[in-house]
């Protein structure tokens, strides 16, 4: 997995306190996206929670979410798909 520099959800609510609804919900969307692909390519997270979503703002206007480990069934896999 690539270095993101950014801060994970769980930091920024805990340094930002709430955010807005709908960048909330931008958010949830990014990460159903990346595990919906994720699953078609047979790989799982075995662990999503706020502190394993990171945002990335330094190479574009709009935040965006990057998931942390994805695992795979058969670990074959997983190195050919990430």
């Amino acid at each position: 997995m690539e270095y993101v520099e950014g801060r994970d959800l769980q930091l920024m609510v805990k340094e930002d306190g709430p955010m807005d609804y709908l960048v909330a919900a931008d958010f949830i969307r990014q990460a159903a996206d990346g595990l919906a692909h994720a699953h078609k390519a047979g790989l799982i997270h075995r662990d999503v929670k706020p502190a394993n979503l990171l945002v990335d703002q330094r190479k574009w206007s709009k935040s965006w979410i990057w998931l942390g480990p994805i695992y795979s069934r058969r670990p074959s896999v997983a190195h050919r798909c990430l």
